[in-house]
């Protein structure tokens, strides 16, 4: 049986999707050491191909599986940070 927000786990909503954008996440150091990646996704509204890029995007942020010092897999835990461009603080 499928799982009923299947469609959303995959970036599909009701009115649209989400769209990542660049082809490599973005690294994020401290002290020239890899703590994790972003990846930045934008929202369009629709199917394609009849779609339309709205102003929405979605920073998804996840911790580098190597700083685990259990069985945790940080890879599972992500943040996501979602801002309108024009009003971004």
């Amino acid at each position: 049986m499928e799982h009923e927000n299947e469609e959303i786990r995959n970036g599909v909503g009701v009115n649209g999707y989400w769209q990542v954008t660049g082809e490599n996440d973005e690294t994020i150091k401290q002290n020239d050491e890899t703590i994790g990646f972003r990846r930045t996704l934008e929202f369009y509204k629709g199917n394609p191909p009849n779609d339309d890029k709205t102003s929405w995007i979605m920073h998804e942020i996840r911790l580098n599986d190597q700083l685990a010092t259990d069985d945790t897999e940080l890879n599972d835990w992500i943040v996501c940070r979602i801002f309108h461009k024009d009003y971004r603080w």
